[in-house]
């Protein structure tokens, strides 16, 4: 999954919060989630690996990192309109 990382350089998956660095600030970067641990990935590079302090499905809530004005616009036209 994407998460964006703040401008204070936090990240935050299934409401736990933890910094990544302020050098990756406004970047998307790649967040791998199991059982017990999170790993937070920029490119091909392990930035970060914390214990996860929650268990069960991660709820993917604006995962990419995105605000809903910047998603793309998916809402087509019945033919015939213009």
């Amino acid at each position: 999954m994407l998460r964006r990382v703040a401008s204070n350089g936090v990240v935050s998956v299934d409401n736990q919060l933890f910094s990544v660095s302020n050098a990756f600030k406004g970047e998307l970067v790649d967040v791998f989630v199991d059982a017990t641990t999170i790993q937070v990935w920029s490119k091909n590079h392990l930035i970060r690996t914390v214990a996860r302090t929650r268990s069960g499905a991660v709820r993917k809530v604006r995962s990419d990192g995105l605000h809903v004005k910047d998603q793309p616009n998916t809402k087509r036209q019945a033919s015939g309109e213009t």
